[in-house]
């Protein structure tokens, strides 16, 4: 018998609301409000043993930082809202470099990545709402002072130019 938890989370534009099932070794993401509320859940990531998703949303896409085997630190897609079957690779996978975590905000995503042990951040321009997502191009990796050794996004406002983090040296 295999345990599930189940998450209800609504995304930050309250257009969607996503429910997320997980165990140890499954994660899937299930949608309600795409984009015709009275079609009920949609699968935004499919069951797959072994493959760990977690999904955010921006205008006119859905962003997903999936984990697997093959992908063992991660890689971040992009799927448009009316299509989610057309996911795209917009981050591929890197083997020294660890997707932790990221955020999407009105102007740019931030993403948290784990590279030779240490947390770093890195900011990414995104295209205005209802052009063409075509790539990340070169991000912008925040500059610390000191050695940082831990790093968490906070919440922080969509439509904010500012993203908050807690570091710990």
């Amino acid at each position: 018998m295999r345990n599930f938890h189940l998450i209800l989370m609504p995304l930050k534009v309250k257009r969607f609301l996503l429910t997320s099932s997980e165990s140890k070794n499954y994660e899937v993401c299930l949608l309600f409000g795409h984009p015709k509320p009275s079609e009920g859940l949609k699968v935004l990531t499919p069951l797959v043993e072994g493959v760990s998703t977690y999904a955010s949303h921006r205008g006119d896409h859905f962003f997903i930082k999936r984990r697997s085997g093959v992908c063992f630190n991660s890689e971040l897609l992009a799927c448009p809202v009316d299509n989610i079957s057309a996911t795209t690779v917009i981050l591929p996978h890197r083997e020294s470099v660890n997707i932790e975590d990221f955020q999407v905000f009105l102007n740019h995503w931030v993403v948290l990545e784990r590279v030779e042990g240490l947390p770093k951040l890195v900011v990414y321009d995104l295209p205005a709402i209802g052009q063409p997502l075509k790539g990340l191009g070169v991000g912008r990796p925040v500059d610390f002072v000191d050695p940082v050794y831990s790093v968490y996004l906070l919440d922080s406002q969509f439509s904010s130019i500012f993203y908050g983090f807690r570091i710990a040296p």
